[in-house]
């Protein structure tokens, strides 16, 4: 059979090429504009001469064709050249249309993107749609592969990050640096558009390709700092700034980024890399629902548990996900589907909140920009509930939308963080501070539990407040009413005997930015380890 990889001596190309030679059995051409220059095949492969959109050039590689690779780009992507026809819409787009309606093979696959197929106004999505569009219509077997970020040797855009890494004081980064990405190796792209060649069942499909790990534009800029071993500061710029600041770079014979690059990239991250699911009839996207089951007392109670639609992809790895959500034993079997609703109405709506709350992670932010980072405060007596829920919470967005986050007790963190200064290191504050500053969720569990000094309000005040101005959400559990008191109040002599606030454990500067930072969840009920407790004393002395 033989197979044509249009683009065969590309980033992406070369790999499947080098694939496709592995699985053997094949005769494999590749089009390529240089077929002079060398390459890592050693004469199995035959180059033939051919460019984007050119019916004539690309009729004469397609000949005798079986199936074609289309994983064509221009150079320098994602920098266009309109004076050298170097565009997504020239390129992907109309070169796309050409091969698809004049010069049809049984089998076409095609190289797409996360994010096309959504009607999204950017060009590289515009280029995109109108490929896919070409290719359903031709009447041509066809399969295609939106991958997500794709790196691996070779490729443009994460080696240019590691050069900024290398040799920038600061590293400009596109955005507030939360934008979630699944990045995929070079490899594994490849082997899935390998496999789409002999595979008879893959007749019409569109694949959605990311990695095994969601991680956020911060986190994989300093994991390649990690990696390299430089350290340098993030330096966050809205999209609009960052085109007036990449402006000059046009002007160089090849730019690493353009005015246009830099929009596109910023749009295309923050609405191409979310993998989605459909929606259920019975959990309605929430991955929840609401059902009776039978408790130790032996009535009905209303539970939470996680939908029949989500059983498939909850995955294996549960102990390793509560390790490196540091969730103490004590309470790794809180989700929402072992919260129990006591009677009354208070307690149902604060579990129907905290879901709704999960459900509407990724969108938040989408209409007020105020709500993105938003996160919960957990009030209520001993035993209501709170750490349960505050748990399942970071369980959650953990397990659905891989949010790397920690429990923390409130007092263990302050000794910590005091623990972790060495005056024989130099650190900064903000060194010693920035893992804790930097995930993307934070559990801070049993606020107020302890008296704070002077110190720990500082050290918590400037933490909270840098995640608030980062937008990152953090969960916060304390056993105290949160009641605004004057000052006249707080001095009263008689404050000792009166009973105790929030604002009387963190004062009024940290209970301001607490409140602005999180949304209140009240839960009111008995003490749920009392009874539990009581309940398990009666069965011993039976």
């Amino acid at each position: 059979m033989r197979v044509v990889v249009t683009g065969g001596t590309g980033f992406i190309g070369r790999h499947v090429v080098s694939r496709l030679l592995e699985e053997g059995g094949l005769d494999v051409v590749v089009t390529t504009r240089q077929p002079e220059r060398p390459d890592p095949w050693e004469g199995r492969v035959r180059k033939v001469q051919a460019f984007a959109g050119d019916a004539v050039s690309l009729g004469k590689a397609f000949t005798g064709a079986d199936t074609v690779v289309h994983a064509i780009q221009f150079p320098n992507a994602p920098v266009e050249d309109p004076s050298k026809g170097r565009t997504y819409l020239e390129v992907d787009g109309r070169g796309t249309e050409v091969v698809a309606r004049k010069l049809g093979v049984r089998r076409f696959v095609y190289l797409s993107g996360a994010g096309a197929g959504r009607g999204l106004p950017q060009r590289w999505f515009k280029a995109k749609d109108m490929a896919e569009k070409a290719i359903r219509e031709s009447g041509m077997e066809y399969a295609m592969v939106r991958p997500s970020w794709v790196y691996g040797p070779g490729d443009h855009s994460m080696s240019r990050f590691v050069s900024f890494c290398r040799h920038l004081p600061v590293i400009p980064v596109i955005g507030d640096g939360r934008t979630p990405v699944f990045p995929a190796h070079v490899k594994d792209v490849a082997r899935a558009l390998a496999d789409l060649v002999r595979r008879e069942d893959a007749r019409a499909k569109v694949l959605e390709l990311g990695g095994p790990e969601r991680l956020t534009m911060d986190q994989v800029i300093r994991t390649i700092q990690q990696v390299i071993g430089k350290r340098r500061p993030l330096l966050h710029h809205p999209p609009k700034l960052m085109k007036l600041l990449v402006r000059p770079m046009a002007l160089l014979p090849n730019p690493i980024l353009s005015p246009d690059a830099a929009r596109g990239r910023a749009a295309g991250l923050s609405r191409s890399t979310v993998m989605t699911m459909p929606e259920c009839e019975r959990c309605r996207g929430t991955g929840f629902e609401i059902a009776l089951v039978d408790s130790a007392d032996g009535e009905q109670r209303e539970v939470a548990r996680r939908c029949a639609c989500r059983h498939a992809t909850a995955g294996d790895n549960a102990d390793r996900l509560r390790a490196a959500l540091r969730i103490p034993p004590r309470y790794e079997h809180c989700t929402f589907a072992t919260f129990e609703v006591e009677e009354g109405i208070p307690q149902r709506d604060a579990l129907a909140r905290v879901m709704r709350y999960c459900s509407t992670y990724l969108e938040r932010g989408a209409v007020h920009l105020n709500d993105r980072g938003l996160g919960l405060l957990f009030t209520g007596g001993n035993g209501t509930g709170k750490t349960h829920l505050a748990v399942a919470v970071l369980r959650e967005l953990a397990e659905r939308y891989g949010a790397r986050g920690q429990f923390w007790d409130y007092h263990e963190l302050m000794r910590e963080i005091r623990n972790s200064y060495n005056p024989a290191t130099a650190l900064t504050e903000y060194e010693v501070l920035e893992p804790i500053i930097e995930l993307e969720i934070l559990l801070l569990d049993d606020l107020g539990a302890w008296k704070m000094t002077d110190w720990m309000n500082d050290t918590l005040f400037y933490v909270l407040n840098q995640r608030y101005l980062a937008q990152r959400p953090t969960l916060i559990t304390t056993n105290y009413p949160d009641k605004e008191l004057s000052a006249r109040e707080l001095s009263q002599a008689e404050a000792t005997l009166r009973r105790e606030y929030l604002v009387d454990r963190i004062g009024h500067r940290l209970r301001s930015r607490l409140l602005e930072a999180c949304t209140v969840v009240r839960l009111e009920g008995r003490d749920r380890r009392q009874v539990a407790l009581q309940a398990s004393n009666q069965r011993l002395l039976q």
